[in-house]
């Protein structure tokens, strides 16, 4: 094989790989993640109060930056509220990072 071919399989291997092993894992772990009023509670409900029309800040006591909360909003409003829209969305960053 001359060099060019091996420099594409080279090309491929790291990502195939994480794609594999990332598959495997998620696979294993598939809804066992954090506990949701101890672990994540937070994480689901600021942004839901923020899509019923709450404002950060004056109406929600949150001591830290506000986008990832008013993402997660938006992203509530697109794909409905719950922990399985920020799963499948941080599932496609994910495999947006690998292959990018």
């Amino acid at each position: 094989m001359n060099s060019q071919g091996q420099n594409k399989i080279r090309r491929f291997i790291g990502p195939s790989i994480l794609v594999v092993v990332g598959s495997y894992m998620l696979n294993l772990s598939w809804f066992k993640w954090p506990d949701l009023l101890i672990d994540y509670g937070r994480e689901l409900y600021v942004p839901w109060q923020i899509t019923q029309g709450k404002v950060l800040y004056r109406d929600i006591n949150h001591l830290y930056g506000p986008l990832s909360h008013y993402l997660n909003a938006f992203l509530f409003q697109i794909f409905g509220t719950g922990l399985s829209t920020l799963a499948y969305v941080n599932i496609f960053l994910v495999k947006a990072f690998v292959l990018f």
